[in-house]
């Protein structure tokens, strides 16, 4: 820095800048050692002056105005580190270790036993000579990943409600269903709202309104009929394990379950092995291959979503004191 005692024996940086037009508190800036009070004083002030901008913004305010703090970067980081307005305004959002999966996840049931709902749009149609909104209301099951989809002509309470009897005609009375806490106790329905502002709760259908939206964008000019993205969206594979190799089986997708959603009240009696697919009874050659469908759903499905993709450490909660916002 070639540092110099001007005429009233303050300490200046040399630097290269002499020669330059500009004043000389900013050629030649003041040196300020690092740590004193004074010095935390002059980084508290330039930064409410640049409105806590951050450090580069700190920074160069300061060295404008003619001082050279050493080591002035970790001191304004330091600084910024502890101001309580920035923590306020820049703090992250406080994440916890991710939770073990809920027991309709993790447990063989019938199709669209527990299900979560969200409605997603609008789309335009065109009726007649004028073009209209539309809405979708998508029902997918925890079990086995299939999507069930309802048109809605809007938003409304009613318009909802018709959609949930279509599905309830088509998929019969269901146990459990998230995302709303109302409608027909007689149903035996249990709705269960996510918490506010926790949208990464309902991943398990925000990921299918995408599909559904990519496949929708590409054929809602070709087929009015929203059967067809259902086929769609249910024919894909659950994993891509099966997809490798040379002998790869048939990948599972989500139809395979849906297809055998009508069980017997009772289990039928008897083992079933692989000949049962080569016999004339084909009630056993089902019962074989329904076995295997819900083996496959065990082994290849359910151990893909035992990983914790993010969240992986716990974490301290929140406390009286700290800031939040």
């Amino acid at each position: 820095l070639d540092a110099f005692l001007d005429a009233e024996d303050v300490l200046k940086v040399e630097g290269r800048l002499s020669r330059s037009s500009f004043p000389n508190s900013f050629k030649h800036p003041t040196v300020i050692p690092p740590g004193h009070h004074v010095t935390n004083l002059i980084i508290a002030h330039y930064h409410e002056t640049v409105k806590h901008q951050g450090k580069g913004f700190t920074i160069n305010e300061i060295r404008s105005d003619g001082y050279w703090i050493c080591g002035l970067s970790r001191a304004v980081a330091t600084h910024i580190r502890h101001c309580v307005t920035c923590r306020r305004v820049r703090r992250p959002v406080e994440s916890q270790r991710m939770s073990d999966l809920p027991v309709e996840r993790a447990e063989p049931t019938r199709p669209f036993t527990y299900c979560g709902m969200e409605c997603f749009g609008p789309f335009w149609t065109k009726q007649g000579r004028k073009q209209e909104k539309r809405y979708g209301l998508l029902l997918t099951c925890f079990c086995s990943r299939a999507i069930h989809i309802e048109m809605l002509e809007d938003l409304s309470t009613d318009t909802f409600i018709n959609g949930l009897i279509c599905f309830i005609a088509l998929r019969g009375a269901e146990l459990d269903m998230n995302r709303l806490n109302v409608f027909l106790t007689e149903k035996q329905c249990d709705f269960v709202m996510n918490a506010p502002h926790a949208s990464h709760a309902g991943g398990v259908w925000e990921r299918q309104i995408r599909t559904v939206r990519s496949v929708l964008n590409a054929t809602l000019l070709l087929s009015p009929d929203h059967c067809a993205t259902m086929a769609i969206v249910n024919s894909r594979p659950l994993t891509a394990d099966a997809l490798d190799g040379h002998n790869r089986l048939e990948p599972l997708t989500p139809n395979h379950l849906i297809t055998m959603k009508s069980t017997p009240a009772l289990p039928p009696p008897g083992k079933f092995e692989r000949e049962d697919l080569y016999g004339r009874k084909r009630w056993r050659q089902v019962q074989y291959l329904t076995e295997q469908f819900g083996s496959r759903w065990k082994r290849e499905y359910l151990h893909s979503i035992t990983t914790r993709q993010c969240w992986h450490s716990t974490k301290r909660n929140l406390q009286v004191g700290d800031i939040v916002m």
